[in-house]
């Protein structure tokens, strides 16, 4: 009995683990809408987010957070502020969103940075035609390859794809059209991080099958799950390296 005992508890350390969890967009910037305006990325990321922490910390990781409310982090703009890019028709009006939109991306890239955390998660959701579904998974685009970031994506990636809704082709099973691969970009969130960061596109909350499933809490419990699972399974493999 002693044995096990000894077992659970190595199997299940990660203490001195730090994820910082980026649930995209916020405030003045409501991201995505879904296919019937039922919801917004703002506040499909934070939801998330949230329930990923919880399921970390049942497992000694502590996680932080870029925001745990919602709300954007350029200082120049009040709390009362809101914008909707897709209503922007004005040039003006589009450069005046845009510098403000970079500005509290930069910031936001500040506080991530500041916590010097050991891991970082940006969680959002897409947008496109009403016909497109699909995850995807970004990394940081720099000159030297992040191959820790890499690795953690591959982790989320097997995660998703075999864990999600799927939709195979081909008689062996082996695409699934619903899978957007792992990409490398230079958002501002990737950039210059001493930690491995991925950012992850959930769906496109554009088409409506998949914004029946954001209207699930069970659904959204099951993708914090996956999440969680391939990030503690990421940590613990690191470890034995």
């Amino acid at each position: 009995m002693r044995k096990i005992f000894l077992f659970f508890i190595i199997s299940n350390y990660c203490y001195g683990v730090t994820v910082l969890l980026d649930p995209g967009h916020g405030g003045a910037f409501d991201g995505c809408v879904s296919f019937s305006k039922k919801l917004l990325e703002k506040d499909i990321t934070l939801d998330i987010a949230h329930r990923i922490g919880a399921l970390l910390k049942k497992r000694n990781i502590t996680p932080v957070y870029s925001r745990t409310t919602d709300r954007h982090f350029n200082k120049q703009l009040d709390k009362n502020t809101h914008f909707n890019p897709d209503a922007i028709t004005d040039a003006q009006e589009k450069v005046f969103y845009t510098h403000h939109l970079t500005t509290d991306l930069t910031e936001r890239s500040k506080i991530i940075k500041d916590q010097k955390p050991d891991i970082v998660i940006s969680l959002h959701a897409n947008s496109g035609s009403k016909a497109m579904r699909g995850f995807e998974l970004f990394i940081p685009f720099e000159k030297k390859f992040s191959t820790r970031s890499y690795i953690l994506a591959a982790y989320i990636h097997q995660a998703l794809a075999h864990n999600t809704e799927q939709d195979w082709l081909g008689t062996m099973g082996n695409l699934n059209i619903r899978d957007r691969g792992i990409r490398q970009a230079r958002f501002n969130v990737l950039r210059n991080l001493s930690c491995p960061a991925v950012l992850i596109e959930l769906d496109y909350i554009t088409h409506s099958e998949v914004e029946k499933n954001f209207l699930s809490t069970a659904y959204k419990q099951k993708l914090a799950q996956i999440i969680a699972d391939a990030i503690i399974a990421y940590i613990q493999e690191s470890k034995k390296i």
